[in-house]
């Protein structure tokens, strides 16, 4: 698909749109691919998974839309800590771009927020999304909870206090830490209605 929406860096990353964010975790939540998209699903889309399973949702965005969901997380374009800053940017630009398209057809979207500690201190890993932007979403490891905080930090830099804030995965510890984060919503990984939230 083409489409070139308004972006405000020179990168031309797209800008999401303020309007469509989700102010609630829509249930349930599910991984792409974890599930037939044949049927409609009402809840939340996450991208969680391997690249792989995502790669034809990436040529043709508009495929989630069909499922008629009532929101979605951004894609977790892979990036780790020895990943090229040219493919890393590559990827913002590439789950924002999808992100935004299914804005433009009434889809709210989470920004993913899961990438190496030291892309969150670059400017560009903020490109598109708009000052007092409250909806983010994150993978959860309870190996990592310091990673987590640092995410959770990066979401409030946005000029939200708490963040409606999405964990997807983890176990015990990543709950526990949801319990007591504000605004942190804890989602099992492959698609559950078991969600816990501290709001």
């Amino acid at each position: 698909m083409d489409a070139i929406f308004p972006a405000s860096n020179w990168l031309g990353i797209p800008d999401l749109d303020a309007s469509l964010q989700p102010d609630c975790v829509p249930l349930p939540v599910w991984a792409w691919g974890s599930k037939s998209r044949a049927g409609e699903h009402s809840g939340t889309w996450h991208g969680y998974v391997d690249d792989a399973k995502f790669n034809a949702l990436l040529a043709n965005p508009a495929t989630l839309v069909e499922t008629g969901c009532a929101a979605a997380v951004e894609l977790n374009v892979s990036a780790f800590d020895d990943t090229p800053l040219a493919l890393v940017l590559a990827g913002i630009y590439r789950k924002r771009w999808a992100a935004r398209y299914w804005q433009s057809c009434g889809v709210p979207v989470f920004v993913d927020c899961n990438m190496p500690e030291r892309l969150l201190d670059r400017p560009e890993a903020r490109f598109g999304i708009p000052f007092n932007w409250r909806a983010f979403a994150t993978r959860g490891y309870d190996g990592r909870l310091d990673s987590l905080t640092r995410e959770y930090e990066f979401a409030c830099s946005f000029g939200v206090a708490a963040p409606v804030f999405l964990v997807v995965g983890g176990g015990r510890k990543t709950a526990e830490w949801c319990e007591r984060t504000p605004g942190a919503v804890h989602s099992g990984y492959r698609g559950t209605r078991e969600v816990y939230s501290n709001g």
